[in-house]
């Protein structure tokens, strides 16, 4: 009775191709774009995730205000003046066994320009030179800022590889000189275009550009510190090393711990907690999809059962019960809605 249920239903379907595409489709789009959503914000953690280990497994991040790291992320908490200061820098560099490379960075505000053309989208640091070592950031060509660049207050400028395509395209950006708040800069170097380079926006860590950290404070008048970065001695005994990154900080600031010391999976786990939420609401969005397509094979086999009036009536005289007849809507319904999912996930899967 069942597969005699089933062969109608086709039959069924398959007469009325276009009301069924119609309703087919429906289940498609809401399908796909369910499984579309999902797949997209999988992709993007996961490039995420692959970015920030590009820092290295034992690099570790001091960053001002208190992060709750078992709480959603609150960026709020990390705005506002920093509480890191220059003799948080010197007693780690004193009193640390267990991280080396430590660099305080400075954001620096403003807007690079080159014959005519501008980047307003460079992410400009003032930092020190153990930064390229402890964030694992290779030069493609020239050299990364020195000891005496800071001791000098160069003005010599590092660039990020999205900056250096911006500003120069194919040519060698080595030794021109761009401007930076009305001072002439020399490009000493560029790095290499990140493994990641997933994009925020217009930004992204290809526009990493970096500055001597006295030539910052110069040029600024502030030498407040945004960031304090580091590598841990080996990535076995980063957590280790963070504790007593966290003790000495907390020790300076008289056990007010206005600060957090941060590990590559500290990082990874509040980037992932901020896309979580922003998945789950794209999929919400996109689920609504799904109800309307249910909301169409419900309309149609309402008025599938109206036009079948004279094929239920014989059906029932020759003696099928309302069971019968049920169950066979109800299979139509079934083909109809595996039929639009299936093509979703494919869909889905292509796209």
């Amino acid at each position: 009775m069942f597969f005699e249920a089933f062969k109608m239903a086709i039959s069924s379907i398959l007469a009325n191709k276009s009301r069924s595409f119609l309703t087919v489709l429906g289940v498609i789009i809401g399908v796909g774009s369910v499984v579309l959503m999902l797949g997209l914000g999988e992709g993007v953690k996961k490039s995420v995730s692959e970015m920030v280990e590009g820092f290295g497994t034992n690099s570790i991040f001091v960053v001002p205000g208190k992060v709750d790291k078992n709480k959603p992320f609150n960026p709020a908490t990390t705005i506002g003046v920093s509480t890191l200061t220059e003799k948080d820098v010197k007693l780690l560099e004193d009193k640390s066994e267990k991280v080396k490379n430590i660099a305080p960075m400075t954001l620096i505000g403003g807007i690079l320009g080159f014959s005519g053309k501008t980047s307003t989208n460079a992410l400009i640091v003032s930092t020190t030179p153990p930064f390229a070592s402890a964030t694992n950031m290779d030069i493609e060509k020239g050299r990364f800022i020195t000891d005496e660049d800071l001791q000098n207050k160069g003005k010599v400028i590092v660039l990020g590889s999205g900056v250096k395509d911006e500003l120069f395209g194919d040519q060698d950006p080595i030794n021109k000189t761009i401007k930076l708040r009305n001072f002439d800069f020399k490009v000493v170097g560029y790095f290499k275009k990140p493994r990641q380079s997933l994009q925020f926006g217009d930004a992204s860590f290809s526009s990493l550009t970096v500055i001597p950290r006295t030539t910052g404070t110069e040029i600024t008048g502030t030498g407040q510190i945004f960031r304090i970065v580091m590598a841990g001695n080996s990535s076995e005994e980063v957590k280790s090393a963070a504790d007593e990154v966290r003790e000495i900080i907390l020790d300076n600031h008289q056990g007010t711990e206005d600060f957090t010391v941060l590990t590559q999976d500290d990082l990874i786990s509040i980037a992932g907690s901020i896309l979580n939420i922003l998945t789950l609401l794209v999929v919400a969005i996109a689920a609504i999809s799904l109800v309307v397509g249910g909301i169409g094979i419900m309309n149609m086999m309402l008025v599938t059962v109206t036009e079948r009036t004279r094929e239920v009536g014989i059906r029932k005289a020759v003696g099928a019960s309302n069971l019968d007849i049920l169950i066979q809507f109800l299979i139509e319904s079934v083909v109809i809605s595996l039929l639009g999912g299936l093509l979703g996930v494919f869909l889905a899967l292509v796209l």
